[in-house]
């Protein structure tokens, strides 16, 4: 977790890309059949994400997704989508900062829901309240339409769509933090969010057709 990564690491061996490496990586946490999973393995990767919750993701990872919403952009200024899909041909390119946001916050819902004292650890209350605050900070910068590549920022139907779900899933993982854990066996997944589980895989593809959509037209 001690490794560097950078909003423009390039291709840059020495370092990582926030957009193209560490979002995929924590994207994949969140995918169904990994938050369903109950081997230790599995276990052991969230529990890392926490050890290092303030090293690694409040002073990297939300610093990163804060110099994104400054600069209303995701692009990596050292290195074209074209010359990066020459290089790495499997590499993801979010189609909208919106994606980050989601991702957080379900990793963030994720480790709440497995381990139990995460709803008094003070650092998780201070990511919360920083991906609150750069949440309505994104939110204005929608509003106030710059030159971007962000599908949110000239289609109003997508944007509600996907702050409808953004501002749910925040919800959510507030209310799991203002809930003190008291099941002792918190680690393992509740059957009854299976629906809501496969609606969050679900909603990733959505927002991709509303994307691809808007690029036909």
């Amino acid at each position: 977790m001690n490794f560097p990564m950078s909003c423009d690491a390039g291709l840059d061996d020495r370092k990582l890309s926030f957009q193209y490496v560490i979002l995929p990586f924590l994207g994949l946490l969140t995918k169904t059949d990994i938050t369903k999973c109950i081997l230790k393995y599995v276990d052991t990767i969230f529990m890392l994400i926490y050890k290092n919750l303030d090293s690694f993701f409040h002073k990297k990872v939300m610093k990163m997704l804060e110099t994104l919403v400054s600069r209303n952009s995701i692009v990596d200024n050292n290195v074209d989508v074209d010359k990066l899909f020459k290089t790495e041909q499997y590499s993801f390119i979010p189609p909208s900062l919106g994606i980050f946001f989601l991702i957080i916050v379900r990793l963030l819902t994720e480790l709440l829901r497995r381990i139990k004292e995460a709803s008094t650890n003070e650092t998780m209350h201070n990511i919360v309240h920083y991906l609150k605050d750069l949440t309505a900070k994104y939110k204005r910068s929608l509003e106030r339409p710059l030159i971007s590549r962000d599908p949110l920022i000239d289609n109003l139907e997508t944007r509600k769509y996907f702050f409808a779900i953004l501002d749910n899933e925040m919800n959510i993982m507030i209310e799991m933090l203002n809930t003190e854990h008291i099941s002792e066996t918190s680690n393992v997944p509740d059957e009854s969010s299976n629906d809501d589980e496969k609606r969050h895989d679900n909603d990733l593809k959505i927002f991709q057709k509303y994307h691809r959509r808007r690029n036909i037209m």
